[in-house]
């Protein structure tokens, strides 16, 4: 894992309840999410995956804005989170359904929610959605209505 997207240092403690880590997908980038959440009381991040998704020129430049001024981090999953997130996929049947970039985000959601933090991903893509589902991770979608279940807490959510 590159330093640059480690986490060490990045993120607030555990202990700091309050604290809200978004992470948001392709399509929350490209609809420049990052830019227009509130800044207080919250971590917006994504991974390098969905950093390298960003093609074009516009989007581009509003992440490195994003980057820059310090409004979203990319960090990497650890390799224990991704197995554990593959796994779920294929017990779900939704591992082709999903891109790696997907798998990723739901990984990294998982990591930062078994190590204490109140963890919510923006997404509209809707085989992230039920992943995130059935592993007991909030989600919200951005510009769609999401799958059936989002209305409800998903299985072992406290928020």
């Amino acid at each position: 894992m590159s330093e640059k997207y480690s986490r060490r240092g990045q993120l607030g403690s555990k202990k700091q309840p309050s604290k809200k880590i978004i992470i948001l997908d392709t399509s929350a980038l490209l609809a420049k999410y990052h830019l227009i959440l509130p800044a207080i009381n919250t971590e917006i991040l994504t991974t390098p995956s969905v950093v390298e998704e960003v093609k074009d020129i516009e989007n581009r430049e509003a992440l490195q804005l994003g980057l820059e001024l310090s409004r979203i981090k990319p960090l990497e999953p650890s390799p224990k989170a991704q197995e554990k997130t593959y796994t779920e996929a294929k017990k779900h049947k939704l591992h082709g359904k999903l891109s790696s970039t997907d798998l990723d985000v739901a990984a990294l959601a998982l990591q930062l929610k078994q190590e204490g933090f109140d963890t919510l991903v923006i997404t509209d893509d809707y085989a992230l959605q039920k992943l995130l589902y059935s592993m007991g991770i909030s989600f919200k979608p951005l510009r769609t209505r999401g799958i059936r279940e989002a209305g409800r807490k998903p299985p072992g959510s406290h928020g």
